[in-house]
């Protein structure tokens, strides 16, 4: 799919529709990592899986307009045979992808002061980790880091709304 400058639109999804968002969800299943790999691959992005230089990176996701579109897994720095750690990379990277899609970030700006107290919430460390951004990569991370708690079907759903023509 191109990427193009559209805004990322939360309207008739059921992530956040609620009062309440859905922290601590993990997807728990390779099902689950499974559609969201073809869904990410719908994009026009590839996953591979290698080995990392880098000991302190699980995923990267690298996007150079007409050159470059791929999340990478480090295979050498995530437990395989841990779908939640495997989904938490995926799901993060993912977001990012939406990210290139929409040109801007994933997630409503009404929605993000939301977002940010349910990450303090549900992962505080993290939060602080993203203190040492920039504002534009902050909020980027702050989605990416959110998502990673969402359930399946709201990430794939985002994926789409984010990433269709």
């Amino acid at each position: 799919m191109a990427r193009t400058g559209l805004r990322g639109a939360l309207a008739g999804t059921a992530l956040l529709a609620g009062t309440c968002l859905t922290p601590g969800a993990l997807a728990g299943t390779w099902t689950d990592i499974d559609a969201l790999k073809e869904a990410v691959g719908k994009t026009g992005t590839s996953i591979v899986e290698e080995r990392c230089a880098d000991k302190s990176t699980q995923a990267s996701y690298e996007f150079v307009k007409d050159k470059i579109d791929q999340i990478t897994i480090c295979i050498n720095n995530i437990d395989k045979d841990d779908p939640d750690a495997y989904w938490e990379a995926l799901a993060h990277e993912a977001t990012h992808v939406m990210q290139a899609c929409t040109g801007d970030y994933a997630i409503d700006d009404k929605y993000i002061s939301r977002i940010y107290r349910e990450l303090q919430s549900v992962n505080p460390t993290s939060v602080g980790d993203i203190q040492a951004y920039g504002s534009w990569d902050k909020r980027q991370e702050i989605e990416a880091r959110w998502m990673e708690f969402q359930q399946p079907g709201d990430v794939i759903d985002l994926l789409i709304s984010n990433c269709s023509e």
